[in-house]
């Protein structure tokens, strides 16, 4: 059996700025579909986004 595992800890960051909110939302649909695109300022304000500092990271794979 093959596999690949990640476990990660981190502390939790609400993003409240525009632009933060902005870079996340790019960064995510980036790794999805690799287009730009425009959102709207209305939906950035009423969505919560949580970035994830990372302290420790370890993975294994087989």
């Amino acid at each position: 059996m093959e596999y690949k595992s990640v476990i990660g800890s981190g502390r939790a960051v609400f993003l409240s700025g525009l632009e933060e909110k902005r870079r996340a939302f790019d960064i995510i649909m980036a790794q999805y579909s690799g287009e730009a695109y425009d959102y709207p300022g209305q939906m950035l304000e009423r969505t919560l986004v949580i970035k994830i500092e990372i302290e420790k990271m370890t993975g294994k794979k087989s």
